[in-house]
């Protein structure tokens, strides 16, 4: 399991590796935004992850710190074009399979 991971999407050979270890990313789009990891939403990786195959969750990083949750997150996401519905469905059952609880 892996968190952030903005920067995975540039390596190519390390992205596969992930791929083909099952290796699943935590993604923090607002958290990278606020901190400027990336300059805006639709600049962030996860949608390029997921088209590649990548296993990604969409998750809020330090929720008290950057005043968001769950639901914020995804709104945010969806709102800025970043993800369609059909990604946040697909994202939802990747994070439940590679929970800590399946």
């Amino acid at each position: 399991r892996l968190g952030h991971s903005t920067s995975l999407i540039a390596d190519e050979e390390l992205t596969k590796v992930v791929i083909g270890q099952g290796i699943h990313v935590e993604c923090n789009p607002t958290s990278n935004v606020i901190t400027s990891c990336v300059s805006t939403y639709e600049s962030h990786p996860m949608a390029k992850l997921l088209s590649k195959g990548v296993s990604v969750s969409l998750s809020t990083d330090d929720p008290s710190l950057f005043d968001i949750d769950a639901n914020d997150e995804w709104f945010n996401c969806k709102k800025s074009g970043m993800v369609t519905k059909e990604d946040l469905i697909k994202i939802t059952d990747l994070a439940r399979k590679s929970s800590f609880v399946t």
